[in-house]
């Protein structure tokens, strides 16, 4: 499930430039990729309109989530709400890696796969350590060295789960491709992704 339950408290991240705001949000209602939230805060002065990037996080019995969404619509009526989009389509997967802490760790890269378009599979295991990411952030660039060559990209989402398992997506900014890069074993299911580029 991409979004929410009906009935989830949100935080939602709001952030623009180098101003990031933090909103309190309960879902109303979630409709296929569109989440309806009612914010428990007057959304007045935030600056908010159609096509700013929303992150929205929210708790799970495994973990906590965390999601890119583009913002469709805003009201300001007597209960604040906005109208968010989780798009559903391309080729990006889940990944898990290995973890270290509470947060995730991307303990060793072992190879590289033939890029496929504009997807990279890299594969991450446990017979050499070579990158120890240490903590890894929303936002934070890293430096993930392969066989062929050693680049650096910005994480845009993590999933932490409370036994250790972790998923993450990463932009490899440059490698100079459009779409996310897969980082990991292949889970298969398709992740949430912004349709504007993350900064």
């Amino acid at each position: 499930m991409l979004a929410p339950p009906p009935g989830t408290v949100l935080t939602v991240e709001v952030a623009w430039g180098a101003d990031v705001r933090l909103l309190r949000c309960n879902t109303v209602a979630s409709l296929d990729d569109v989440v309806r939230l009612s914010c428990d805060d007057s959304l007045a002065g935030t600056d908010l309109g159609p096509g700013d990037q929303v992150l929205l996080r929210w708790n799970t019995s495994d973990g906590t989530c965390a999601a890119w969404a583009v913002l469709r619509s805003i009201s300001q009526a007597t209960t604040p709400s906005l109208v968010v989009e989780l798009p559903s389509t391309g080729p990006e997967r889940r990944v898990r890696t290995r973890a270290s802490g509470q947060w995730p760790c991307v303990c060793a890269v072992d190879s590289a796969t033939t890029a496929k378009g504009t997807i990279v599979d890299i594969g991450i295991g446990g017979a050499k350590l070579l990158t120890d990411l240490g903590d890894v952030a929303l936002g934070q660039r890293l430096a993930i060295r392969t066989e062929q060559a050693t680049v650096s990209g910005r994480v845009v989402s993590l999933f932490v789960s409370s036994d250790g398992p972790a998923e993450m997506r990463v932009r490899f900014e440059d490698l100079g491709l459009e779409d996310l890069i897969a980082i990991g074993e292949m889970l298969g299911d398709p992740f949430p992704r912004p349709k504007h580029p993350v900064h």
